[in-house]
C-alpha cells in the first residue's frame, strides 16, 4: 500500500526542487484553472481520462451538469470527494468517496490524460477563515512532467482499488490507454495561455477595482470635507454655543461661541467654568433628550442635549447652549422704559383730568384751561409719535442669520413656557424634513409671542390655540416653513394699518379699543415677517380664526 500520508500536493513538492515555490490562488481562480483544462476536452472533443478532486461532495454538486457533459466526451472521468456521493449516472464516470482522514479532503486537483498532453493541477487549502467561499486561499502548483504525474496516478489508482474495487480495473485500463506523456507544444501553449489570460483578467479586474475604490475614496473624501466645511459654517453662524462630546465626555467639535465658553476667559473669578464642565459631563451621561437651565454669573443659558450615533458607531452627544442673557437685559430695559413712559404720561394725563374737572365745575371759565389742554394733548401726541417712530425704524433694523428650524422651535418653546397663558397653547409639529431659515431669531420669537398674546386675549374661556408647524413645497428646491395659529375666538382684523391710520391713533378723539390694539400688533408682525421675505395672512371663518406665517426656507 503506497504512503498516502503525503497529499497529492505534497507528492509534487517532494518530486520538485525545494526552491520551486507555489503561487497562492483564490478558490475562484483555482476553479477557473480547472475549467481551462476541462474546456480543452470539451472544445476539441478529446478522448482521454480526467481525474478530479473536490474535497467535499457539496462542491462537486455545483459541477454535476458540467461533468455529465465531459463524461460523454472523455474515455473515463474519475471524481474524488467526501461523503455523500450518489451513484454514477454513466458507465464512463466513477465516483470515489474519500475517507474522513484522507489528506485529499484538504485539496483540489485535476489530472488530464490525452493523446496530446498530460497535466496535473493541485491546490492545498490554507483552511483560513474567509467571508466568502470564493475567497478561500490555496497554495497552487501545476506541471506537465509525466514522471510526477505517473507517481501521483499510482497513489490515486491504489485509492480507487481500496474504495471502488468494482471499478478499479475499468479505471486502470483507461489509464493504460492514455498514459502520461510529454505535451504537444500546441496544447501546452493553449493551456498556459488560458491560465495567463485568466491571471491577466484578474489583474485588470483588480486594477479596475482599485481605480474605482480610489475614485470612491476621493469622492467620499470630498463629500466629507464639504460636509465638514458646511457644518463648520453652519456652526459658526449659529447664535448659540454648540459643543459635541464623545462617550468619555471629551470635546470633539465646537463652534466659536462654544470655544469661547470652554476657554473660560470670561470667567475672571474661575468660579463658573467648573460649573459649565460639570454640566457638559452630565449631558454626556444622558441617553435621551435632556434640558436644564444653567446660570453662569451674569450669563443665563438654556442647555439642551441629545445623543446620536456617528458613522463609525461611536456615540456622540450634541449640546446646545441658548444664551438668554439678552432677554434678561431686555426685560430690564423694557421695565425701565415702561417706568419712564408711565412717568411722562402721568403728567399730561393729570393735567387733562384736572382741566376737565375744572371745566365741568365751571364751564364759563373753559377758555382759561384751553392752553393747559393744548399743551397736554401736544405732549401726548409727541410721545405717541415717538413710539411710532421707534416701531418704524429700530424695530426693523434686523440682521439675518441661517438657523435650523428645530433650533427656532426650541427657542420658541423655551420662551412660550415663560408666558402666563402658555397652558392654552397646544403644539403640533408636522415637519418631516430638516429646514434652514434665514432671519433674526430674537425678533421672530417676539413677533410670534406677541401675536399669540393678542389671540389669547380674545379667546373664550376653556379654549386653546393650536400652533401647527409644517412645510409647504412651492418647488423642488424652494420649501416654505409655515407656522399656523388656529383658535375658535372672535374674528381677527384682516387689513393692515397704514401709516396714516397709525398716526390717527395719536389723535385725542381716537378710541384705542382692543380690536385696534390687535390690528396694530398684527400689522407690526406682518411687516416683520415681510422683512424676512415671508408672508403673514389672516383668515376668519365661523368659530375659527387663523394666522399663518410663511417663511422661505432651504433644505438642510
Amino acid at each position: 500500500m503506497p504512503d498516502l500520508h503525503h497529499s497529492v500536493f505534497q507528492r509534487i513538492r517532494a518530486l520538485f526542487p525545494a526552491n520551486w515555490q507555489p503561487i497562492t490562488c483564490s478558490k475562484a481562480t483555482l476553479i477557473d484553472f480547472s475549467h481551462a483544462i476541462e474546456d480543452v476536452f470539451i472544445v476539441h472533443q478529446l478522448h482521454g481520462v480526467l481525474f478530479t478532486g473536490f474535497q467535499e461532495s457539496s462542491y462537486w454538486q455545483q459541477e454535476v451538469a458540467r461533468y455529465q457533459h465531459i463524461s460523454q466526451i472523455a474515455q473515463q472521468v474519475c471524481i474524488f470527494a467526501g461523503r455523500p456521493l450518489p451513484p454514477e449516472a454513466t458507465y464512463s464516470e466513477v465516483r470515489v468517496t474519500l475517507p474522513e482522514d484522507s489528506p485529499l479532503r484538504q485539496e483540489w486537483f485535476v489530472i488530464a490524460l490525452t493523446e496530446h498532453f498530460s497535466i496535473l493541477l493541485a491546490g492545498l487549502d490554507r483552511l483560513a477563515p474567509v467571508e466568502h467561499e470564493a475567497l478561500r486561499r490555496f497554495e497552487t502548483l501545476w506541471t506537465f512532467d509525466e514522471g510526477v504525474i505517473s507517481a501521483v496516478l499510482s497513489d490515486l489508482l491504489e485509492l480507487v482499488r481500496q474504495q471502488r474495487p468494482d471499478k478499479a480495473a475499468q479505471v486502470e485500463e483507461a489509464v493504460r490507454r492514455f498514459p502520461p506523456r510529454p505535451p504537444d507544444a500546441h496544447y501546452a501553449s493553449l493551456i498556459v495561455q488560458k491560465f495567463l489570460g485568466h491571471l491577466e483578467q484578474q489583474h485588470l479586474i483588480a486594477h479596475r477595482a482599485i481605480f474605482q475604490l480610489d475614485s470612491l475614496v476621493e469622492a467620499r473624501t470630498r463629500q466629507r470635507d464639504t460636509a465638514q466645511q458646511t457644518l463648520a459654517r453652519v456652526l459658526q453662524q449659529l447664535s448659540s454655543a454648540v459643543i459635541v462630546l464623545n462617550a468619555q465626555g471629551e470635546v470633539v467639535l465646537s463652534n466659536d461661541i462654544g470655544q469661547f465658553l470652554l476657554q473660560g476667559s470670561w470667567d475672571r473669578q474661575g468660579a463658573y467654568l467648573p460649573v459649565l464642565k460639570a454640566a457638559l459631563a452630565e449631558c454626556a451621561q444622558q441617553a435621551t433628550i435632556y434640558q436644564r437651565d444653567l446660570i453662569l454669573g451674569d450669563l443665563s443659558f438654556v442647555l439642551s442635549s441629545s445623543s446620536l450615533e456617528a458613522e463609525d458607531g461611536e456615540r456622540l452627544t450634541v449640546v446646545v447652549l441658548h444664551d438668554l442673557s439678552h432677554l434678561h437685559l431686555f426685560d430690564q430695559t423694557r421695565q425701565a422704559l415702561l417706568e419712564t413712559l408711565s412717568h411722562q404720561l402721568r403728567t399730561p394725563l393729570t393735567a387733562l383730568n384736572n382741566a376737565i374737572y375744572l371745566i365741568e365745575r365751571d364751564p364759563t371759565r373753559s377758555s382759561e384751561y384751553l392752553s393747559t389742554l393744548r399743551a397736554s394733548v401736544h405732549r401726548l401726541t409727541t410721545l405717541v409719535n415717538n413710539l411710532l417712530q421707534i416701531a418704524e425704524t429700530q424695530l426693523f433694523n434686523t440682521s439675518f442669520l441661517p438657523i435650523y428650524v428645530h433650533e427656532v422651535l426650541e427657542h420658541f418653546m423655551t420662551h412660550l413656557g415663560a408666558q402666563p397663558w402658555s397652558a392654552c397653547v397646544r403644539l403640533e409639529n408636522w415637519l418631516n424634513q430638516r429646514l434652514i431659515v434665514q432671519l433674526d431669531l430674537k425678533r421672530l420669537i417676539f413677533c410670534l409671542l406677541d401675536v399669540l398674546d393678542c389671540m389669547q386675549a380674545r379667546l373664550p374661556e376653556g379654549e386653546r390655540i393650536l400652533v401647527r408647524i409644517e412645510a409647504l413645497s412651492m418647488a423642488e428646491d424652494s420649501p416654505w416653513l409655515v407656522i399656523r395659529f388656529i383658535d375658535s375666538g372672535a374674528a381677527l382684523p384682516t387689513q393692515e394699518l397704514t401709516s396714516e391710520a397709525l398716526r390717527r391713533l395719536s389723535e385725542p378723539t381716537h378710541a384705542f379699543s382692543a380690536e385696534t390694539q390687535c390690528a396694530l400688533r398684527l400689522s407690526m408682525a406682518r411687516r416683520i415677517i415681510e422683512q424676512f421675505g415671508g408672508l403673514l395672512s389672516v383668515e376668519n371663518a365661523p368659530n375659527r380664526a387663523q394666522v399663518s406665517f410663511h417663511l422661505p426656507a432651504k433644505r438642510g
